[in-house]
């Protein structure tokens, strides 16, 4: 969306590669809403999955695996955009800096969120640039390379989970320090209710 609205809902954007930003959606200055949909496999310099600059981007039921880029392999957020993930897995992204996420003079607030088994040289999770995270009932786990979070500005809302402390969970109700195999996260899959 460009000063507009985009909706994207029970969708699969896939396989794509853009020359600059946004291999699978690029959007600044509307509002995007992406719901139970899947964006997989993309790949572009900023942004491999999704772009958004001076945006407002809600990500609900979605799943953002295996995109790459040199900076936010999964989702970029920068120039005052606002990123709201509920009930949304981040996984298996690849970036150099901010392999599941990335945010710059930004804000993110993540609630019921999976941030799993992302790569990254700096910040394989979540890398937060003069950035506003919040995170509540939210995993932050198990990175493939890279630390879970990495910037200033990570704020917990409680009932987080983390393998390390990177991203200062302190909260009575957060978990600090846990194992990935205690959380028995495994690669994304077709699940059969069972």
């Amino acid at each position: 969306s460009l000063d507009g609205t985009l909706s994207i809902k029970d969708s699969t954007i896939a396989s794509n590669t853009a020359s600059f930003a946004g291999g699978g959606v690029t959007s600044g200055g509307g509002t995007t809403f992406v719901s139970n949909s899947t964006v997989a496999g993309n790949t572009a310099p900023y942004g491999g999955g999704i772009r958004a600059i001076g945006e407002t981007l809600s990500l609900t039921g979605a799943t953002i695996d295996g995109n790459s880029a040199n900076h936010g392999g999964g989702v970029y957020v920068v120039s005052g955009s606002t990123l709201d993930l509920v009930n949304t897995t981040i996984s298996g992204n690849s970036a150099g800096n901010g392999g599941g996420a990335y945010a710059e003079s930004s804000s993110m607030d993540l609630i019921h969120a999976t941030i799993t088994g992302n790569s990254a040289g700096y910040g394989g999770g979540i890398h937060g640039i003069g950035s506003d995270v919040a995170l509540r009932s939210s995993i932050v786990a198990g990175q493939a390379t890279g630390a879970d979070c990495v910037g200033d500005s990570f704020v917990s809302g409680g009932y987080n989970i983390e393998s390390a402390t990177s991203c200062g969970f302190s909260l009575a109700s957060d978990q600090q320090n846990v194992l990935p195999a205690a959380l028995d996260l495994g690669p994304l899959a077709p699940n059969a209710p069972g």
